[in-house]
């Protein structure tokens, strides 16, 4: 059984079949009116792009706040691994700690 898709592949997945149930109805090799066609599929394209754009702002500010996470954690451990060079050899911690 295959899984099912999930998020953008998922959206991308019920597009292509909209699309497909339109041409089964409506194709012109059918007997459909070709006119008739063209417009549901650019209403179904339509459809999608104004999803889209509903989704895209909240796309990127997932984004933004994944890479300042990224960026924050990056810094700290940055100023971490200073902190711990400059400890003595001999303190727990130090990055050149080691008990014999």
């Amino acid at each position: 059984m295959r899984p099912r898709p999930r998020g953008e592949a998922r959206r991308l997945e019920q597009w292509a079949a909209a699309r497909r149930r339109a041409a089964r109805r409506l194709h012109p090799d059918r007997g459909g009116d070709p006119d008739e066609f063209v417009r549901a599929l650019a209403e179904i394209d339509a459809a999608r792009v104004r999803a889209e754009q509903r989704i895209e702002p909240l796309r990127h500010s997932w984004l933004r706040a994944l890479r300042s996470r990224h960026a924050l954690r990056r810094r700290v451990l940055t100023a971490v691994n200073r902190v711990r060079s400059a400890l003595p050899r001999s303190a727990p911690g130090a990055r050149r700690f080691s008990q014999l």
